[in-house]
């Protein structure tokens, strides 16, 4: 298997929670009437995008510097994944109840 297609099977679940998840939420949210986007670095789901795509690049560069590290790869994606996780749930729950489980905390 080539190191882009192993790279990619890798990080399968960063891009379905990370990327897709967060991204399809957030713009369902918004485009919705029922949140916006609490993060004061993006203020346009055009460039959320292109910061994610950035990332994912990024992600590919630690990748092949840690190839001979396994647990630190694992470490850093596992951690990708539950952010994303934590992120796409986030905006569900904004999205049917109209707030956040964060505001609950703060």
């Amino acid at each position: 298997m080539s190191k882009l297609l192993s790279f990619l099977h890798d990080i399968r679940y960063v891009l379905l929670f990370y990327i897709v998840g967060d991204l399809l939420t957030t713009y369902i949210g918004i485009n919705g009437g029922h949140g916006f986007e609490s993060n004061p670095f993006l203020p346009s789901f055009g460039l959320t995008f292109l910061l994610k795509l950035l990332y994912i690049c990024l992600l590919g560069i630690l990748y092949i510097r840690t190839l001979e590290r396994p647990i630190l790869w694992n470490f850093t994606r596992h951690t990708i994944v539950l952010i994303g996780i934590f992120a796409t749930v986030n905006n569900i729950i904004v999205i049917y109840y109209g707030y956040s489980p964060i505001q609950l905390v703060i």
